[in-house]
């Protein structure tokens, strides 16, 4: 049924489990997982100031993401998964959606904090807009 998943990673709990069900399911199909880990200026940017994130910060944040990243690739490859990954810079639901695309994607998984009410409404959901917006089956994985 899957030939391409496609897995939004950004190392916390809830991903983590999203990884471990993108783990099983490529192991089942048989299909190529890539691993995604979108950094975004605008959360790496100071709270307390309006200027945009220095070059420094976005070095670091983009180093931090690349080893988080590469750890997660070498848990797929260990367990015998073919397996590559992507890190990028920008809106997140928004890059997943066109790297999907782009690489021809059969599912996205994706985990989810499970915010609602107020927190979900100040923090967003990148999950419920990558569902909104994506054109092939996005699988949601609660934190455990």
């Amino acid at each position: 049924m899957f030939t391409k998943i496609l897995l939004a990673f950004d190392g916390s709990t809830c991903s983590r489990s999203a990884l471990a069900t993108a783990l099983s399911l490529a192991k089942a199909e048989g299909a190529k997982l890539t691993l995604c880990t979108v950094v975004d200026p605008i959360q790496v940017a100071d709270k307390n100031a309006p200027a945009p994130p220095t070059q420094a910060a976005l070095d670091a944040a983009c180093a931090d993401a690349r080893s988080m990243l590469d750890e997660a690739l070498s848990q797929a490859r260990a367990a015998g998964i073919d397996a590559e990954a992507q890190l990028m810079e920008g809106e997140p639901a928004y890059e997943i959606d066109q790297y999907a695309r782009q690489i021809a994607a059969d599912a996205i998984v994706i985990g989810t904090h499970g915010r609602s009410g107020l927190k979900r409404l100040l923090l967003g959901s990148v999950a419920e807009e990558t569902l909104r917006n994506s054109r092939v089956p996005v699988i949601v994985v609660h934190q455990k």
